[in-house]
């Protein structure tokens, strides 16, 4: 059952752009705005966190399909949340020199085997220009392997893309430091099937894979935030390519299904106000 008193989180808007799914129609929102919902698998809410630390867990938002899979905070630092974010919705670690991240160890989530199309959204704040090398945002993926997805930031430190399979197409400067909505989509409906948004904007598009069975997504590894991680996903070491340098991460979305440039602008419309944007 979905708890409907989130609803409340968010602020009154245009319920044009959810899409479909059973719980799209305004009928059972009223005039609550969400997120889109159609095919949101996994939703992590860092507000679900009863404290933060080395180790804790937490359940995913329960407007998603899949809201009994559980989050893990990696750190070794001092996590807390970020008081420049309203409502506890991002989680810093307040240190350039600690790691922070968020992995559904365990729990390989299936719904994600054998996709073709997905999106993966996230809250970032970019705490450096550089990180010195290569970083990992977040996806499914062991990093640049057949069947994973995800966004990176590439080995000079200071660009990004995301990628499927071995194959990016090309990279951004990474955006100024501060609060960032992250948006990677991959649909081969569309002539060019992988898309990478920053802040509502496309900043990059390409046509890679597109029909090729190495950049479908299908893997054992867990859902990720803040670095990517082997098939194994039994414990911390497993992980790699944490941006350290203050990285910070708030609500992050994982879809099996390509979001249209329309829910992309109504998701980040929805929550910039929270970010300081």
């Amino acid at each position: 059952m979905y708890n409907i008193s989130y609803i409340k989180e968010y602020p009154v808007g245009n319920l044009s752009g959810l899409g479909g799914g059973p719980l799209s129609a305004a009928s059972v929102f009223g005039s609550k705005a969400t997120p889109v919902l159609d095919n949101l698998q996994v939703w992590f809410d860092p507000r679900r966190f009863s404290s933060l630390g080395n180790g804790n867990t937490c359940t995913s938002h329960p407007l998603s399909l899949q809201s009994n899979v559980t989050w893990t905070l990696v750190t070794d630092g001092s996590p807390s949340y970020d008081t420049g974010v309203q409502g506890n919705q991002g989680i810093k670690v307040g240190s350039s020199t600690h790691q922070l991240k968020f992995i559904t160890y365990n729990q390989d989530v299936t719904q994600f085997d054998n996709v073709q199309n997905y999106s993966f959204e996230f809250w970032v704040y970019v705490g450096a220009q550089d990180i010195g090398g290569w970083g990992f945002i977040g996806g499914k993926s062991r990093f640049w392997g057949s069947n994973d997805g995800g966004i990176f930031i590439l080995n000079d430190g200071s660009s990004w893309g995301v990628h499927s399979a071995g194959g990016s197409g090309g990279v951004v400067d990474m955006a100024a430091n501060g609060w960032h909505h992250l948006v990677y989509v991959r649909d081969i409906t569309d002539s060019n099937c992988r898309k990478f948004y920053v802040d509502n904007s496309l900043v990059l598009e390409n046509n890679g894979g597109d029909g090729s069975a190495d950049h479908i997504l299908n893997n054992n590894s867990a859902l990720t935030i803040g670095c990517s991680t082997d098939n194994t996903i039994s414990n911390s070491s497993d992980t790699n390519y944490a941006p350290k340098n203050d990285f910070r991460y708030g609500h992050a979305r994982f879809y099996t299904r390509g979001l249209s440039a329309a829910m992309v602008e109504r998701n980040f419309n929805l929550e910039k106000s929270v970010y300081g944007l």
